[in-house]
Parts: C-alpha cells; sequence; structure tokens
C-alpha cells in the first residue's frame, strides 16, 4: 500500500540526513500510520454493485489505536521535513499529552476523553480568542445593521441632505480652503497603457511643469509612478532637474506612489504591495529623499483597511477614499464623521489607526467636490468654458462663466456658499477641494483657464476679511498638515476629536440599486492569470535573491527581465485591469503584458535556479518550465516529457515553511520509475490524459504523479527513468451515465487502465464514496457532485449545485460592473443525470463531473500525508460563450446553521471580515469580494472554501455558500466603458474545501474569525503550488548539479515569507524581506500542531552567514528603523520589512 512505501522512502530519507534516534520514532510513526490505513484505506479499483467504491469503515476502536506520542523535540524537527504537521490527532480517546514547541520550551498539553486540547493559554491562542476592541467608534458590520438603507432624495444633493450654516460658525475660526488640482490617470481603460500616455499623459506632465515653474503659487498632485516612469525616460538632465526642484519646493506631491492606483477588491495583498514597493523604489532611484505622504485612492469601486494598513507601514501618514455606498456617506456625513482614525479589526490599542479622509458626494469630478450642489460646482470647472472648445459642457445647462472684475464678487460668494455648506459635513474649518477629473490637464488652456480663474477668486476672497475665508492652492499633504495643525497634532498622531472606525467599504453601490458587484466576478479567466502570475513572479523574486545572498547572481539582464516581470503584473492591479472592466483590445493589451511577465519569471527562475544548483559548473544546462501557456487567452498545458532516456526534473518550494506535495508531469510511456537524488524510488501513480473536450482518452501521453518533500524554500532533483516494465501504479477508470460514443473512445484505455462502466438506478442513486485517512467525501450516483464530507465525528451534508443568474429587462442591466439579477437563481443540475467518471489509484482520486454543456467539474482527493490530504481541491473549467447574458455559480447548500446571515470573507487575503447577509438589501448587494477565502460556520463545525482566484460571494440563506465563476453580458451598464462583456472563453478556476470540526470550548471572538494553521497551510498550498522544470542537459552536465538544496532555515508555521525582493541600487544590492506573522485560530480540530515561536524569528540564523547587515525598515524600505536587527519579533497579523546586505 502506498502509506507504506511513503513511509519507507521518507524513513531512508531521513536516515541519510540524521541519526538512528530519527529511525526509531519513525518507524514507530509508521507502524500507527500502517495500521490506519489498513483500516481505511479505499480499496482501490472495486465497485461494489450500483457502483459505489467500496470502503471499509473506521470504527471507534481503529481510531484509539492511532493515539499520538510524546516525541523527543529532535525527532519531532526530523518529522517536520516530512510535513507541515507535527503531531496529528484525528479523533483523540482517552487522556493524551502532547509537548509544543513555543519559543524553544516544550509545553505540555493535557486534553481528557472525547474533548479536544486546549491551547488558549498559548500567546498565540490567546490573540487569536481575543474579541475585537469593544472601544472602536463606529464598525462598519454593525453600521451595516442599522442602516435603513433607503433611497430619499435630499434635494440639490440627492443622495444627502440639506445643508445649512451661519456666517458665526467661521467669524471666531475663518474657514481655510486647499484647492488640490490632479488628474487622474488610469494606465489602460478604453485605451491602452501607452495610448493614454501618447495621447495625454505625457503632454499633462509638460503642462503642469511649465505652469507651475511659471507661479509658485500653483500646487499639483499626482499619484501612478508607471505614467510617469514613461515621461522620465524622454526627459533630459535640466527637465528632471526642474520636475525635482518642484517636488522640493513642495509645489508638486506625489501621492500614494505607486505603479497604479490599484483595485482593492479583487487584488492579493502581495501584489498591492508589490506594486507599491516598485514605486517606491522607482522614486529612490530617480527621485532621491522624495517620500509620499498621504495616500490618494479616489476611483478603486469600493475600500478595504488593507490598503490603510500597507500605506502605514510604507511611512505614510494620512489617505483619502471616495467611492463608498451612498447610504453609507450619508450616514458619517450626518455625524461629522467622514473623517476618521481607520483601525484593523484585531488592533486593541490604537496602533494601526490611520488618519482617513472620506469624500462625501458622488464623484471626485469636479461638479462632486466643491459642494453638495453639482449644478453650481459645474460652474467653477473652467475647463467647460464654451469659449475653449474642448467638447465637454455641465449637464445641468449652465455652463462656466469666465471670471472678471465685474463678476468676481458674484462668482466668489457664490462659490463660497458651496464651501461652507461642505464644511458643515466635517470637524474643522479646514477644507479639502480637489480640482481635477479623468487625464485633466492634457490642453495647455484648460490649465491656464483653471489656475488663472481660480487664482482671481483667491485674491479676491483673501483681501476681504469680512468672507471669513482663506483659500489656497495646495497639495493633499498641505491639507492634511493644517487639518493636524487644527487639532494640535502632527506628523502620524491620532487626531483628537476624531472616531476610530473598522471594516471595509464593500459592496459599493453609486445610486438606487445600483451595486457594483459584478466586477468580483467578471472576466475570471484574467482574474485567475493574476493569481498564477503572482506566484510566478514570488517565487522568481525569492530565487533571484537566493542569488545574490549566495553571491552567484545571473547578470544584469536577468534581473531586468525580473523588474518587467514586476511591472507588469504591477500594471494589472490598475483598478481597470483586475476588475475586468476596460475595452476588450485593452484587456489583451493586459493579457500579453502578464504573458511577457510569466515567461520572464520562469526564464528567471530557471537562470537562477541553475546558479544555486551548480554555479559556472553546468552554464549548459537549461532547465525548462514544466508548464506551457500558448497565448494570453490560452489555459496552460503540460509539456510532454519524452521519457526515452533518463530525464531529470527539478522542484521548487518557494513557500519558506517544510511541505508534502504532488508532483504531476505529462509523460509519453508508463514504463518507468521515479527515484530521487539519492537513487532511490518513490512511489508513482499514473493516469489517464483527457483531450481538450475531457470526453476522449489522449493516446500516448500520461499523467505521472508522485510526491515531492521539500523543506522551506528549498530545490530537489528527481530521476524519471524509462524501465522495461512500470514501477508506477496505474489509475482505475469508473464510467457511468456515459454517452455510448463517449464509452466507444474511451475503450482505448484497457491497453493501460482497468474501465468499468455503469448505469445508476435513478430511483435509488447510490452514493459514490472516496476516503482518506483524515476524510471522507461522497458524491452522488446521478451526477458526481459532491454531497457529504465527514471529518472525524462531525458531518457535514452539502447539495452542491450550479445555477445560473439572468438580468433585468429595464433600461438598466448587469455589466461590467454592475449586477443586475432578474431573481433568483435557476439550477442547471435539477438533480438530472450527467455522466462522469472516478480515477483512483493510491497517491489522488479523482471525479469528473460534465455538469450541463457548460461546465466540466472535478474533485481531487490526495492521499498523501500533511495538509493536502485534509482538503478537496476542486476545479471547474466553464465556457459560456454561448450565452446570452448568463452569470454562472458554483453553490453549496449545507447543513451548517450559521446564524444572523453571518459568514466570513478574507481582505486581500491579509485578514477576515464578518459579513451579514441582509434582508434589506437587494439580492446584488449580499454579494462580496472572495480574494481568497470564505468561511460558513456554526457552534460546531466550520467550513471553508478557499479561491485560487477572485471571485464574487454570497450566503443567501442560511447553510448556503456560493462563488460566481463567469458573466457573459450583452450589453454596456452606463458606468463609461460602452460595452458589454462577451469575450468569454474556456475558464479554469480552483478551490480547495475544508472541513474542520470545532472544540468544544470554542471562544465567541463574534466579528473575527482567524483561519486554523491547517487553513492558513491550504491556503497557502494552493496559492503557491510547486514550480517544476524539467532539465535539458548532457549527463555529464547535470552530474555536476546539487540534487538537493536548502535555500533558507523554514519559518515557524504561523510566519510567511511574503516576499524576497532585490533592488539593484547603484553598484549595490539590496534585498528586502517581507515577513508576516498570521492570526492563528487554535480551536479547531483535528488540531495541528506546529512549530510556533511567538514570533521570533531568528534572521541571521535564517539568511545564513553571509549576512552582512540586517535593518528593519518601512514596508518599501524608504525609512530606515534601526540597524543590527539580528532577530525579529513580530506581532500576530503584523508585517514587517528587513533590508539585508550581503557580503
Amino acid at each position: 500500500m502506498v502509506c507504506g512505501q511513503l513511509c519507507k522512502f521518507y524513513l531512508r530519507k531521513l536516515v541519510l540526513r540524521r541519526y538512528c534516534i530519527v529511525l526509531l520514532a519513525v518507524f514507530f510513526i509508521c507502524s500507527i500510520v500502517l495500521l490506519r490505513h489498513s483500516l481505511s484505506d479505499v480499496e482501490e479499483g472495486s465497485l461494489a454493485k450500483g457502483g459505489r467504491l467500496r470502503t471499509t469503515p473506521v470504527t471507534s476502536a481503529s481510531r484509539r489505536s492511532t493515539k499520538s506520542r510524546v516525541l523527543p523535540t529532535t525527532v519531532r524537527s526530523e518529522l517536520s521535513v516530512i510535513s507541515e504537521v507535527t503531531t496529528p490527532i484525528p479523533d483523540p480517546q482517552g487522556v493524551e499529552q502532547v509537548q509544543v514547541d513555543v519559543a524553544g520550551k516544550e509545553v505540555k498539553v493535557t486534553f481528557e476523553e472525547g474533548t479536544f486540547p486546549n491551547l488558549f493559554h498559548l500567546p498565540e491562542c490567546q490573540f487569536s480568542s481575543r474579541p475585537p476592541n469593544s472601544k472602536t467608534d463606529i464598525k462598519m458590520v454593525d453600521l451595516m445593521d442599522q442602516l435603513p438603507f433607503d433611497n430619499i432624495n435630499g434635494g440639490v444633493w440627492k443622495q444627502g441632505f440639506d445643508i445649512t450654516y451661519s456666517e458665526q460658525d467661521f467669524q471666531s475660526d475663518p474657514l481655510q480652503v486647499f484647492v488640490v488640482p490632479h488628474s487622474h490617470n488610469d494606465p489602460g481603460w478604453l485605451v491602452t497603457y501607452e495610448e493614454y500616455y501618447n495621447k495625454q499623459t505625457r503632454n499633462i506632465f509638460n503642462n503642469i511643469v511649465k505652469s507651475l515653474s511659471q507661479d509658485k503659487n500653483r500646487k499639483f498632485i499626482y499619484a501612478e509612478i508607471s505614467f510617469l516612469h514613461l515621461w522620465w525616460q524622454e526627459q533630459q538632465e535640466p527637465q528632471k532637474q526642474l520636475f525635482k526642484e518642484l517636488l522640493s519646493d513642495g509645489q508638486l506631491e506625489i501621492v500614494t506612489g505607486g505603479w497604479v492606483m490599484n483595485d482593492e477588491a479583487n487584488t492579493h495583498y502581495y501584489a498591492m504591495l508589490d506594486q507599491l514597493i516598485e514605486g517606491h523604489w522607482w522614486m529612490k532611484e530617480h527621485l532621491p529623499g522624495v517620500k509620499p505622504r498621504s495616500g490618494w485612492a479616489i476611483d478603486p469601486f469600493g475600500h478595504t483597511p488593507t490598503m490603510a494598513y500597507l500605506l502605514k507601514g510604507l511611512g505614510l501618514e494620512n489617505m483619502l477614499i471616495q467611492r463608498v455606498h451612498y447610504n453609507i456617506k450619508k450616514k458619517l456625513a450626518k455625524d461629522t464623521n467622514l473623517e476618521f482614525m481607520w483601525r484593523q479589526e484585531w488592533d486593541q490599542d490604537g496602533s494601526t489607526d490611520m488618519l482617513c479622509h472620506m469624500m462625501p458626494f458622488y464623484s471626485y469630478d469636479i461638479p462632486h467636490t466643491c459642494g453638495p450642489d453639482p449644478k453650481v460646482c459645474c460652474q467653477f470647472d473652467f475647463k467647460r468654458l464654451p469659449s475653449l472648445k474642448l467638447k465637454v459642457s455641465c449637464p445641468w445647462r449652465t455652463p462656466p462663466q469666465e471670471i472678471t472684475s465685474s463678476n468676481v464678487a458674484e462668482r466668489s460668494k457664490l462659490l463660497l456658499d458651496q464651501y461652507k455648506k461642505k464644511a458643515q459635513l466635517f470637524r474643522t474649518n479646514v477644507l479639502l477641494v480637489p480640482l481635477g477629473d479623468d487625464f485633466r490637464y492634457d490642453v495647455a488652456s484648460e490649465v491656464d483657464a483653471q489656475y488663472s480663474y481660480y487664482k482671481t477668486i483667491m485674491d479676491h476672497v483673501n483681501s476681504r476679511p469680512s468672507y471669513h475665508t482663506q483659500m489656497h492652492f495646495g497639495t493633499l499633504s498641505d491639507y492634511f498638515d493644517a487639518l493636524r495643525k487644527s487639532k494640535g497634532v502632527s506628523g502620524s498622531e491620532s487626531v483628537p476629536d476624531f472616531p476610530s472606525l473598522s471594516g471595509d467599504f464593500y459592496t459599493y453601490s453609486d445610486r438606487d440599486d445600483h451595486y457594483w458587484s459584478g466586477y468580483y466576478t467578471t472576466r475570471p479567466f484574467y482574474k485567475r492569470f493574476d493569481r498564477v502570475m503572482e506566484t510566478r513572479l514570488r517565487s522568481a523574486d525569492i530565487l533571484y535573491s537566493m542569488t545574490v545572498a549566495a553571491g552567484v547572481a545571473p547578470p544584469t539582464s536577468i534581473y531586468n527581465k525580473l523588474v518587467v516581470a514586476r511591472r507588469n503584473l504591477g500594471l494589472f492591479q490598475h483598478h481597470d485591469g483586475i476588475t475586468g472592466t476596460a475595452k476588450d483590445r485593452v484587456v489583451i493589451d493586459y493579457g500579453r503584458k502578464v504573458l511577457d511577465a510569466l515567461r520572464a519569471a520562469e526564464e528567471v527562475m530557471g537562470v537562477s535556479a541553475r546558479a544555486l544548483l551548480s554555479g559556472d559548473e553546468a552554464a549548459d544546462v537549461t532547465l525548462n518550465f514544466n508548464e506551457l501557456r500558448a497565448s494570453h487567452n490560452s489555459l496552460p498545458k503540460l509539456n510532454l516529457l519524452q521519457v526515452d532516456q533518463s530525464r531529470s526534473v527539478m522542484v521548487y518550494n518557494s513557500l519558506a515553511v517544510n511541505r508534502i506535495d504532488l508532483v504531476r508531469l505529462r509523460v509519453n510511456t508508463v514504463l518507468l520509475s521515479v527515484v530521487n537524488g539519492n537513487g532511490e524510488a518513490i512511489p508513482c501513480q499514473i493516469n489517464p490524459v483527457w483531450s481538450q473536450d475531457k470526453s476522449v482518452y489522449e493516446s500516448g501521453q500520461f499523467e505521472l504523479v508522485f510526491p515531492s518533500v521539500l523543506s522551506g524554500v528549498a530545490l530537489e532533483t528527481y530521476q524519471v527513468v524509462p524501465s522495461k516494465t512500470t514501477h508506477c501504479t496505474l489509475a482505475e477508470i469508473h464510467l457511468a451515465h456515459m454517452p455510448t460514443t463517449m464509452v466507444t473512445h474511451q475503450k482505448k484505455m484497457v491497453d493501460h487502465f482497468g474501465v468499468s462502466f455503469h448505469q445508476t438506478d435513478n430511483k435509488n442513486p447510490q452514493v459514490v464514496s472516496m476516503v482518506t485517512d483524515t476524510l471522507n467525501a461522497e458524491f452522488s450516483g446521478k451526477n458526481g457532485l459532491l454531497q457529504k464530507i465527514t471529518v472525524g465525528k462531525v458531518s457535514v451534508s452539502m447539495d452542491t449545485d450550479f445555477v445560473m443568474y439572468g438580468t433585468t429587462t429595464g433600461r438598466d442591466r448587469s455589466g461590467a460592473y454592475l449586477f443586475l439579477p432578474d431573481g433568483h437563481a435557476t439550477s442547471v443540475v435539477n438533480n438530472h443525470n450527467y455522466p462522469f467518471r472516478v480515477v483512483t489509484g493510491p497517491l489522488v482520486k479523482e471525479m469528473h463531473c460534465f455538469i450541463h454543456k457548460d461546465i466540466y467539474h472535478t474533485v481531487t482527493m490526495e492521499t498523501i500525508p500533511g495538509a493536502a490530504s485534509s482538503s478537496l481541491h476542486i476545479t471547474n473549467e466553464v465556457d459560456i460563450s454561448q450565452e446570452i447574458n448568463k452569470e454562472v455559480a458554483m453553490r453549496f447548500k449545507t447543513n451548517i446553521e450559521n446564524k444572523n446571515g453571518i459568514f466570513h470573507t478574507d481582505l486581500n487575503g491579509f485578514h477576515m471580515v464578518q459579513r451579514r447577509t441582509q434582508a434589506k438589501l437587494p439580492l446584488q448587494g449580499n454579494f462580496y469580494p472572495l480574494p481568497s477565502l470564505a468561511q460558513l460556520e456554526d457552534d460546531s463545525v466550520r467550513m471553508s472554501l478557499h479561491t485560487g482566484q477572485p471571485l464574487g460571494v454570497a450566503s443567501l440563506q442560511q447553510g448556503w455558500l456560493e462563488v460566481m465563476l463567469d458573466r457573459r453580458l450583452m450589453q454596456d451598464d452606463n458606468r463609461g466603458l460602452s460595452q458589454g462583456i462577451k469575450d468569454n472563453m474556456n475558464t479554469r478556476s480552483t478551490f480547495r474545501l475544508l472541513v474542520e470540526p470545532f472544540a468544544t470550548n470554542k471562544p465567541n471572538t463574534k466579528d473575527l474569525s482567524y483561519p486554523s494553521p491547517l487553513s492558513h497551510s491550504t491556503s497557502m498550498m494552493l496559492a503557491h503550488p510547486l514550480q517544476v522544470f524539467s532539465l535539458g542537459h548532457t549527463s555529464s552536465a547535470v552530474n555536476k548539479m546539487k540534487t538537493s538544496l536548502q535555500l533558507l532555515q523554514p519559518l515557524p508555521c504561523d510566519m510567511h515569507l511574503v516576499t524576497l525582493r532585490t533592488h539593484h541600487h547603484g553598484n549595490t544590492q539590496e534585498v528586502a524581506a517581507v515577513l508576516h506573522r498570521k492570526g492563528v485560530a487554535c480551536h479547531l480540530a483535528p488540531p495541528t500542531y506546529c512549530k510556533l515561536t511567538n514570533g521570533q524569528v531568528n534572521l541571521q540564523q535564517m539568511f545564513g552567514n553571509n549576512v552582512l547587515r540586517i535593518e528593519k525598515t518601512s514596508f518599501s524600505a524608504l525609512y530606515t528603523y534601526g540597524t543590527e536587527q539580528r532577530t525579529a519579533n513580530i506581532k500576530p497579523m503584523e508585517m514587517e520589512t528587513f533590508l539585508l546586505h550581503f557580503k
């Protein structure tokens, strides 16, 4: 049996590495595992009557024989090489003790029969068991409960209310108005990034630099470094120097400083941070000494506290947001809470507080920024002057007027009235008035008009004390500095009298029932592509940085490819990139850029791995990535490995924790064996390869599956060796409800695979079961869809369904941004029979379902030690290119009794937030972003759905969890794109479904819901699969290469290496290591014990003796906080960056 083979293999591996004491311990563990296996393993390939896979149930007596034992520390550390779990206890019976390594000390934990161990006294568990900060003034999850979500006409401020004021409000405290000119530049939307630059953005830079240099009183703010990079490349030194002087003098301010203004719903915090670092490092290189102080996010479609956390960690002091649900804006405005200290939900002492300004009105354009009446404000957007003939006018049919000496008094009073009304919504008499819009100031006549006419008004107002107002052009930080000064504070201090607020601002609605929940799923093919590119870039960055650490860095040309990959991925994080809300041809341009980045990252990995494994001794060795993506809009395929001679395969684990995972290769024969670097044969399985439509076996091609055991950040080499007989187990295939034509085609498999066929009795369908040591999954005999998962003594029943939504028939319909369904979804399954097949073997078992004409659904169960075997791997391939105005979702209807509509989703893969399904909201208002994880739980069990791509998610009824998969829409939704979404293609989405019982002593944390260590491991394995290369070489060259290489000391299991990022700065190379300590839940079972160190990481030990100096810095390393930081002490949920200098 496979478990015995695996144990023998791991045993040999460990013996070669360590001491004889390990031998005894591993034999002991193997004996237990073999006993469990003999009691609970599926009888491979067997079918009972009715098509059920025959299993032997695990009895309570058999479970009692699997008690874990206390092992010496040295043994536990060796076993951690096998798996990230040290001591799993599936179903404890009787009194037991377990030792857990905490900060180098062994802690004995005792639990009684029928209970799970109480670890809550450990620091990690105490943190996750704390309730949210009760001192936070505004909690968005509670505010959502309180708001009526009505839509009352507020008059000139349609979504607000009538505002009045008294001149006495300003007599003792005059109004300070900061008019802040800006231009919002999308690096891709209606036209491409380069086209926008050539048509408009180049002119904006030229016009602004010229205008500001002519008048010291003029000011301007700018955000997107991607465009500044293009302009900078074209400039001569005098122009560059002038730009620097404008920054130094405070006339020009760079806000946020990211490569783009990123989306905040679909993005992962890794990519958000990476594009921010790229922008800041560009500034460090080209604008030394310039450091952003304020964040500016006027166009992302909703806002996340993750952004506030990142900006604060980058060293910024303030931030501004705009797109928030109109009812929330109205409530905060009434309570003068539009400026607040944005606090992370886990924060107990306000240390994460970030001063945030929320713009109060509908949009960031000039008609909606001077005050509540857009008809008046539009008259002060001087680009709309009829005399300029710039083809933009005021929709309220009252155009601007040129400001002259004869009308300046009247025009000033009209404008001041709006300013003073707007000021009533805030707690100080310091007022921010943005002056700009998309791609503004691209025409010289507009630049002159805006600055000169506002200057005329300012001179008039400032010279008349009776107005009790002072007006100035300003930057964003000018405004925040004056605001803080008015409250008696400076720098990044919390502002007294400003409320604290926790939570996020999803789902955004700009009017009526128009919820922007559609873009969570729009163009999911590219959303999946984004996540694939993220792990490629992260893997390449880490591997390249390790060559720097080892002193074998590849040539500069390879580093330049890495920079291209970073910037292309960063570009796609733009709020019209990953969101899928750009024109068709712009999406193609994004896709091609991401593909270029993917290939560049793969090349960097291959060259870096070769340098680390061989130095210069195997220069003729090429490492070819195992996966091929032929174009930007095609699904990846595994390269065919011709095993006509011994072939070397290199496997790379980019995670900084130990893991065991499966390697999948495509080979041309079954006559082979797999051996490790020590020449030892390891278990393997051969599966069929299916044709493009998944219905026919691909003759002459096979899938080879074998386990790989890797330390954190390590390389391992394996040999696929031809032989006269197969040394791998051939999978068995079972077919159900297959059409005759499919059965005929699949008879070709008889040569290699056992194939059985059965029809299920429709009146009495038989359940198909698949079992591992940790879980039992049951599937419908009618269609193969998942029906139940059992873990230990806890079962979750689930009716898996695929459903479709239509769109409304009125004037407003679903489009790229909006989700406007025509009612509840309808099932495409409808309890019908659908063809399915079961592929079984000792390493993997798979259920393949042909649901409807559009959906190919696969559930995979892995039978290897570690986290992989504790969850089900779900893959969907969906093609709705022939549908009309349809949106498809995968829905799980479970027996989980989640109360009050509560479920949890993640924010950017960084932390969890509570959601409450609201009956007062329309269906589309109850969908939320799903960047990486959704949780549904009651008092006894938690179900976690991990996703490999961002999508939309909802829990519309108790026990339900559904995730959108794709949407095809034939019309525009009137948000500026002017097209539907009709470029659908065959799209793959991946998930892992994890069920975990709760311990009886589950803490009541109310709003917070931390994943367990097992859930974190599951998420990491899904997001960062093993990177696999085949080696093209001569036998003499490969013999000079190391077969195994551990690059870093592994991290504790609650610590994540976010990135290891090299920066070429002049003649020096700096490496930034970003570490994130995750919050972990300790009250889930089966409990997983792994090495925890209470946040302590020995950086010197982790990176080796080549480290010359370690500095603690801001996230992007623009600020240095201390030198000689040899040990990191990171609190739960916190992230820190360390700048490494190597010898």
